[in-house]
């Protein structure tokens, strides 16, 4: 019997009834009777459609996995012929100029390595062809003697000369490392400390560069901020006297310790080695030095950076200098200001003057810490755990950090740090394959915004570098048949709002500390206002500011809920047409009548008069916290 059939039975036998009865009382019953025999084989079918979608939702996801695991396989396989043969070329790729350092060419741009390297020689610190100094090798411990060293690189250099090939391409870098850690393992100290080899010839890792070896301090997984030297490997040739000390080869070295310069301030000696797992080229570059009265000039610029080419020698003699070198802490990656409450650091993100952020490995899960490097800095850490402890609780969104721990009130720790979790990527565009992934995320931000609201506080740095996306919960799918609720719950991209360090309380007046590219328009042109007056009064009555300041800084304002949510409209445009302030200059927006000012005060014009824009900016200005409405408003947007 189908449902139709079923249910006119149902209306037979009912009417049969209710023509027998006469008693009022009775009719009720019967309806309901009526009522529960209708509804009870609809809710059953329901049930049975709603498990086969999720038996077809589970196939497909099964499907769609083996898709993307073949499709990354393939990508994989492709990046590594393209890194393979993009290593091989000889000129470099990201334009950075190392004047400040005292070599005043483009190392990496469009030049060549060949005529960096040649340029970079031909200033006055530079020496080229140097006799590496004596051993002068120090042991730490008592295990391990002058002689235990001796015998341990002659088997070293022995075993890594089988590993040696006319062409690079076929070295055994697996090998090879597992040789380079033996060493480096036997010889460590507390100098050192841990120290990793790590094979990272397929890893575009330092600002798009990959080197062949890195050792590397802390971490076993490759990240810029903790590497401490860096090996080359090159072929021997099919003769097996191909030349090692090529302009090309050695600028590629520079090419790598001005990247790692760029990114560990405060390191003042980087090293490289260039070798064909027989012989040698040591290359060290020294940062800040000075010297008085005889430190070299050119013209008015003073040369404060020192680079040493070391001629040829065998590899053990190489080995045993960059040993030595890396007892210097000046020669190592800056320490990182993380207590063991973080637990097993996995790699570091971000390392700025102010602040040092890292994943770490924590009683089995991943977490994000961020710790102050200094004492000075300290301050800036202890607010933002303050901000986020006040946000914590059992309704807290998942597009607010979860606290896992600070330090804060910890009795007699010298760390200031915390930790929060899920990690995350960085918010692009490039990473949501579906406009409703997108969408999501940006109703993520919308509800993190009104739970800081509710809490009186303002975030002052809504953008997209304090926007991370990880993988969390989808849920959907609610049915509204009676007596039946059912919750399908799949994967989904999903959005949190971090860094609350520059974050204040609503409605207070206080000093702009906010981001650059969050300073409210008005509070803008207030001072640019100001700045303009003062150049109009009489130069006696003019005060002169202390130095460092900015009418920026100086100026007071209060903070307000649609600081944050013009911000966020700000954001969404950024993420979507990304060359919207390419190559702006974020601190330069506090500069009155600055290029990087007049572009963000003409891109809110133009958004104030084009629609869909236009409806998004009276929305944040009217401080619209309703979710429903923003997503109808954006609608459009994430479509496009």
């Amino acid at each position: 019997m189908n449902m139709h059939d079923s249910f006119q039975a149902c209306l037979d036998e009912t009417t049969a009834l209710l023509s027998k009865t006469s008693d009022p009382s009775l009719f009720d019953a019967i309806l309901w009777n009526l009522v529960h025999k209708i509804i009870a084989p609809y809710v059953q079918r329901c049930t049975e459609l709603e498990n086969k979608l999720h038996e077809q939702e589970n196939k497909l996801h099964a499907e769609e996995m083996k898709l993307l695991q073949q499709e990354k396989s393939g990508i994989e396989k492709a990046v590594e012929q393209l890194t393979d043969a993009v290593n091989k070329l000889p000129t470099t790729t990201v334009p950075v100029s190392i004047h400040h350092r005292g070599i005043d060419v483009p190392i990496r741009g469009s030049m060549s390595r060949a005529k960096a390297w040649t340029d970079a020689i031909k200033y006055p610190n530079s020496k080229v062809d140097v006799s590496l100094p004596a051993s002068c090798f120090i042991s730490d411990s008592a295990a391990v003697s002058a002689i235990d060293r001796r015998q341990l690189e002659e088997r070293l250099v022995e075993e890594l000369g089988k590993h040696a090939r006319p062409e690079e391409k076929d070295i055994d870098y697996e090998g090879v490392v597992d040789l380079f850690g033996q060493y480096f393992a036997a010889l460590s100290s507390s100098a050192l400390g841990d120290m990793h080899v790590l094979d990272t010839h397929r890893q575009r890792f330092l600002d798009d560069l990959a080197p062949d070896l890195v050792l590397q301090r802390s971490s076993k997984n490759s990240d810029k901020f903790n590497i401490a030297a860096v090996l080359d490997l090159k072929g021997i040739g099919d003769d097996g006297h191909a030349k090692l000390n090529t302009a090309t080869n050695l600028g590629q070295i520079l090419d790598y310790l001005t990247a790692i310069e760029y990114y560990q301030l405060g390191r003042t000696i980087f090293l490289g080695l260039l070798t064909n797992l027989r012989d040698a080229y040591l290359i060290r570059y020294q940062t800040n030095i000075l010297k008085g009265r005889s430190r070299r000039t050119s013209g008015n610029q003073p040369y404060t950076s020192k680079l040493t080419q070391y001629r040829k020698v065998p590899l053990c003699d190489a080995l045993r200098y960059l040993y030595e070198q890396l007892q210097d802490p000046a020669a190592n990656p800056p320490q990182l200001p993380f207590s063991e409450s973080a637990g097993e650091l996995s790699y570091v993100v971000q390392r700025h003057s102010k602040s040092v952020v890292a994943v770490f490995n924590r009683q089995n899960a991943q977490i994000i810490v961020k710790a102050s490097p200094e004492v000075q800095w300290n301050s800036g850490i202890q607010n933002e755990i303050i901000c986020l402890k006040s946000l914590q609780g059992d309704s807290r969104p998942a597009s607010i950090p979860k606290l896992i721990y600070s330090t804060y009130d910890m009795p007699g720790s010298a760390f200031v740090e915390f930790g929060i979790s899920p990690p995350g990527r960085p918010l692009q565009l490039e990473l949501f394959r579906e406009a409703s992934d997108f969408r999501t995320c940006l109703q993520d931000i919308l509800v993190a915004l009104k739970w800081v609201h509710d809490h009186g506080i303002v975030h002052r740095d809504v953008r997209g570098d304090n926007i991370i996306v990880f993988d969390g919960l989808d849920v959907g799918g609610h049915s509204s048949h009676i007596s039946l609720t059912l919750e399908i719950k799949k994967r989904r991209l999903r959005a949190m709002l971090i860094d609350f360090d520059r974050a204040t309380n609503l409605g207070i007046s206080c000093h702009y500390e906010g981001g650059y590219i969050c300073c409210p328009r008005d509070l803008l042109q207030q001072c640019t206002r100001e700045s303009e007056y003062q150049q109009m009064v009489d130069i006696d009555e003019y005060e002169m500011p202390v130095e460092g300041s900015t009418p920026l800084s100086n100026a007071m304002y209060i903070p307000e809920k649609r600081h944050d949510y013009l911000s966020f409209v700000l954001l969404v445009n950024t993420v979507i047409f990304p060359f919207t302030l390419q190559g702006y200059i974020n601190h330069l927006v506090e500069v009155p009548s600055s290029r990087e000012q007049r572009r963000l005060l003409n891109l809110w014009g133009e958004l104030e008069s084009k629609e869909p824009w236009s409806s998004l900016v009276r929305e944040a200005q009217n401080a619209q916290a309703d979710v429903q409405v923003w997503s109808e408003l954006l609608g459009l947007l994430v479509w496009l």
